[in-house]
């Protein structure tokens, strides 16, 4: 199972952490509050404090319940490798996909003012869509896709609102495509293509944005046939501009050259 997901999930909640120190409980208070005060409807639990030797007496702890017969669950700070060593349930370590779905109900409490919480619907979107929740993918997507129209009128200089906008945007197309909804599929990943034509056109040095405009222009040109090929050939002159520049990584001109290919098979089958 790959644990990645979870994992930025995690970073980009960190990154929501007030950056100056605050020893207060009042954050805590709250998030417990909109999540239904879980903490009030805890069995009973043994709270290991110390320097050293938290770890093995909390095991030793748990091994001897479990002898007796007991189902016990366990939480143990830091981890080593991955955040999941930190939860056991019934003594197991907790899955990606309860863990998924747990940080989906913390997001869902979030305030949605924080600047950083759209681009947290996005990962946690990410996570999800590979998980097979499809559902709730989609329902971050959108809120995502929300906040970034909101951030964007509020502040419409700001490039990066708009790009992220444009990845919403995107991202709901994959899904609607996947799920074989093409119309909606289309319109998302117009779009997606509008706002990044309008990005490219304001930076025409930025090789970022031309690359956005080309993957745009290739989702777009997935669904729409009656213009495919116009679309894709608008793609591979960016790619051959930005190629002559010096300006494609190894994968993008691996991409380049397999546009060259389906545009080179078009003209000989035609």
């Amino acid at each position: 199972m790959n644990t990645r997901t979870s994992d930025a999930i995690l970073a980009r909640m960190m990154a929501l952490h007030p950056k100056i120190i605050d020893l207060t409980l009042d954050r805590m208070w709250r998030l417990l509050a909109a999540l239904g005060n879980p903490q009030d409807d805890l069995p009973p639990v043994i709270h290991v404090a110390g320097t050293n030797g938290k770890g093995s007496t909390q095991a030793m702890i748990r091994a001897g319940l479990e002898a007796a017969g007991k189902t016990v669950h366990a939480y143990t700070s830091p981890h080593l490798a991955r955040f999941h060593e930190r939860i056991r349930v019934a003594g197991s370590l907790i899955s990606e996909e309860a863990l998924s779905a747990l940080l989906d109900e913390v997001v869902t409490a979030l305030p949605e003012s924080h600047s950083g919480f759209p681009g947290l619907c996005i990962y946690l979107g990410d996570s999800l869509k590979t998980l097979g929740f499809v559902a709730k993918a989609m329902s971050r997507y959108n809120q995502a896709r929300l906040l970034y129209q909101r951030l964007a009128a509020a502040e419409p200089d700001r490039a990066d609102y708009q790009r992220d906008l444009s990845v919403s945007y995107e991202r709901m197309g994959d899904l609607f495509q996947a799920l074989g909804q093409g119309e909606q599929a289309r319109q998302a990943f117009q779009r997606s293509l509008d706002i990044a034509e309008r990005l490219a056109a304001a930076e025409p040095d930025r090789a970022d944005a031309a690359w956005d405009l080309v993957v745009s222009l290739y989702k777009v040109a997935q669904i729409d046939e009656d213009h495919n090929r116009e679309l894709l050939s608008r793609a591979l002159t960016i790619l051959r501009r930005l190629y002559a520049a010096g300006s494609l990584y190894p994968n993008q001109v691996q991409a380049m050259e397999q546009l060259e290919e389906m545009l080179g098979a078009a003209e000989d089958g035609a």
